[in-house]
C-alpha cells in the first residue's frame, strides 16, 4: 500500500471480538514524522496517523499490530506503507522528459 505525503495511513482493525484491545508501534526512519504508538478498544476501528515525507524519494513506514481480548493474546500482524514524497521542481539541467515519476497529485 502507498499513500500521499501528509495523508493519512488510515488501517482499519478488525476482530472477530467485539471490544478488543489493539496495540501497536511503529518503525520508520527519521525523515518520516507523525506516526507514534498507540492503542484503540473496539472492533472495526482505524489508526489514523497524517504522515509526513522529507525526503525526496519514497519512504517505507511499518506498523505492528497486535489484538488482545479478555487476556487472551492474538497474532501480531505487520503492515507497511510507502509514504510517496510531494512533487519537487527539479532544476532545467536535471529534467529529462523521457523519465516517468510516480508522484501524488494531492
Amino acid at each position: 500500500d502507498s499513500i500521499c505525503n501528509q495523508t493519512s495511513v488510515a488501517i482499519t482493525l478488525i476482530s472477530s471480538q467485539n471490544g478488543s484491545a489493539f496495540e501497536w508501534t511503529t518503525h520508520s526512519n527519521s525523515l518520516l514524522s507523525g506516526a507514534s504508538a498507540g492503542n484503540l478498544i473496539g472492533n472495526n476501528v482505524t489508526i489514523n496517523q497524517i504522515i509526513k515525507n522529507r525526503a525526496r524519494t519514497p519512504q517505507i513506514i511499518k506498523y505492528k499490530v497486535k489484538v488482545s481480548y479478555n487476556g487472551c493474546i492474538g497474532d501480531t500482524k505487520e503492515k507497511s506503507i510507502v509514504v510517496i514524497p510531494s512533487i519537487l521542481s527539479l532544476p532545467k539541467s536535471q529534467f529529462n522528459t523521457r523519465k516517468q515519476f510516480s508522484s501524488c497529485s494531492c
